[in-house]
């Protein structure tokens, strides 16, 4: 049988039964504790491949500490095919090859082998320890995992931006004891200026991918762009786009969300898209452009069409949003009943704005018997318009 075969669960080896050397203990997946109990352990007649492990604390000066022994295992007498006792040799947990590994020795040899054979393990980084059993022994994909803090890095900031938290997020104190003591010891807290600069350097992979992805469609692309003001007065701009890929899927990416320079005429609309078209080298396949009915939108539609070539002379390329001429029908609909509407937002705005008040709307609702319910006054959303929180 083929020594990767064997797995046995640790705690079924007794060091202190009356083993007669006949039984091969187990073969370990993970880093090779070597202890006092282990030397008293291992026997001459040991197979090769074979090791023997302690379940004996080990102390900290002999502790193995390199990252390599998570993908080596040491045979404390390890016997080559004539059966000659070569010694202590670390065995790869990958192919036949062994390598010395004396305590006084380095481990430059064993990491260029699983660098040039193994690449895969070539970045890895792994703890000084992971546990009782000295390494992971755990059977299918998780035997080979390693811990690396750059890996931790890139996916901690592709949560921060998809969950819209702050960069603040990977330094707070909590959220370091949570990963330390419930999921990874090793894990060490990222600062707010170097989650921000993985957050760009995710960023500009990703728009790589894209504006690869884009240039080998062999369609134009649709986009639907949009302004409104923050909090703070200033104007911002989006920009989506919209293509179908090779396998029939209809796609939607944001592809811009910037600040619109004042005054946001149709000069002003027209050079910062035509500046998002250009850094996603998308002047070539413009099909159409969804704007609202705002007046700067529609003159700027004449410099889109002198300065990009369109498809159709251009008939489809001004696609006017449904949503903002459904919302111009129905508050046209609304006018004659529009002082009442008042009225009502009147009503709880009064009742919003005061505790007392909001106190005593659910007095009076529970003697009516009514579920109260909390005030809260309506938003218009108009369009494919967004809002700054």
């Amino acid at each position: 049988m083929d020594p990767e075969d064997l797995h046995f669960d640790n705690e079924r080896l007794n060091p202190n039964s009356d083993d007669d050397g006949q039984t091969p203990p187990p073969r370990s997946l993970g880093r090779e504790s070597v202890g006092e109990a282990g030397s008293n352990i291992a026997a001459a007649s040991t197979p090769i491949g074979v090791t023997v492990r302690s379940q004996s604390a080990q102390s900290a000066g002999t502790r193995r500490r390199s990252w390599v022994w998570v993908h080596s295992t040491i045979v404390k007498n390890y016997k080559n095919a004539e059966g000659i006792d070569l010694g202590p040799r670390a065995v790869c947990n990958y192919c036949p090859n062994t390598y010395t590994c004396s305590s006084n020795g380095g481990v430059g040899h064993i990491e260029r082998h699983l660098q040039n054979k193994h690449k895969k393990f070539k970045h890895t980084v792994v703890g000084q320890d992971s546990g009782e059993s000295g390494g992971i022994d755990t059977v299918g994909g998780m035997s080979n995992f390693v811990y690396s803090q750059s890996s931790m890095r890139e996916g901690l900031a592709r949560y921060v931006v998809a969950a819209e938290q702050p960069f603040t997020f990977g330094d707070d104190i909590r959220f370091e004891y949570f990963v330390k003591h419930y999921l990874q010891p090793l894990f060490s807290k990222v600062s707010r200026n170097t989650t921000r600069s993985d957050s760009l350097k995710a960023f500009i992979e990703v728009r790589k991918i894209l504006i690869s992805e884009i240039a080998a469609l062999g369609s134009l692309v649709s986009f639907t762009s949009d302004m409104w003001s923050g909090r703070n007065n200033f104007g911002y701009i989006s920009v989506t786009a919209h293509y179908i890929d090779s396998n029939w899927i209809l796609n939607k990416k944001i592809i811009a969300f910037r600040l619109m320079e004042y005054p946001h005429n149709a000069m002003n609309i027209f050079q910062c898209i035509m500046g998002v078209f250009r850094e996603f080298e998308l002047v070539d396949k413009v099909f159409s452009i969804t704007f609202d009915n705002h007046t700067a939108n529609t003159s700027s539609i004449d410099l889109f069409k002198h300065n990009l070539t369109i498809s159709h002379a251009g008939q489809f390329f001004h696609v006017r949003c449904v949503c903002h001429i459904i919302n111009l029908v129905v508050s046209d609909g609304l006018k004659p009943i529009g002082p009442q509407i008042e009225k009502i937002r009147d009503a709880i705005l009064y009742i919003a704005t005061s505790p007392a008040r909001q106190q005593e709307f659910e007095g009076l609702c529970v003697s009516y018997n009514v579920k109260p319910k909390k005030m809260k006054t309506d938003v218009k959303l108009v369009g494919i318009q967004h809002f700054l929180c």
